[in-house]
């Protein structure tokens, strides 16, 4: 879809043939535009009286809506480590509502909670350049409360395997 034509365009072309020296034909050559837009907007400012476009967006509304964004943290801070598949599932138990993966997905990243790796998994480096393995902090070392798990489940794993 293009963007809308301008204002001032829609208003010169409607005056163009308003003056009565051209037809629809020749105002939409003269200006450029199509045939059926002429139309639309001698229609448009006859029955509305302004040549004003109209207004993009709307679009569906949230699967999940910001009402329920506490239900989710409630069902992620009850168990840290549900993949997105099974935070969906338990919402839709808990309130009727199906919600896809792909929407759970989006509301969980709405609240920031994304999936953490392990500190240990980064790489260790070697001898010679101890990469990052130097600069972080080992899991015992650290202090303060967990944080919020997801955990991603290969396609092989059911999800009623532990």
């Amino acid at each position: 879809m293009g963007w809308a034509y301008s204002l001032d365009l829609r208003e010169r072309v409607v005056a163009a043939f308003d003056a009565g020296d051209m037809t629809d034909e020749e105002v939409a050559d003269f200006f450029n535009v199509g045939e059926a837009t002429v139309h639309r907007w001698k229609r448009l400012k006859r029955e509305k009286g302004s040549l004003e476009h109209k207004r993009f967006g709307g679009g569906k509304p949230p699967r999940v809506a910001p009402e329920q964004y506490d239900l989710v943290l409630e069902i992620v801070r009850k168990e840290p480590d549900l993949t997105v598949q099974e935070v969906a599932w338990k919402f839709h138990r808990r309130t009727g509502r199906s919600v896809s993966r792909t929407a759970m997905g989006r509301t969980l990243l709405k609240l920031a909670l994304t999936r953490k790796k392990e500190l240990e998994r980064h790489r260790a480096g070697n001898a010679a350049n101890p990469g990052m393995a130097a600069q972080i902090p080992w899991a015992h070392e650290e202090a303060g409360p967990p944080t919020a798990r997801l955990r991603r489940r290969s396609w092989q794993q059911h999800r009623d395997d532990p």
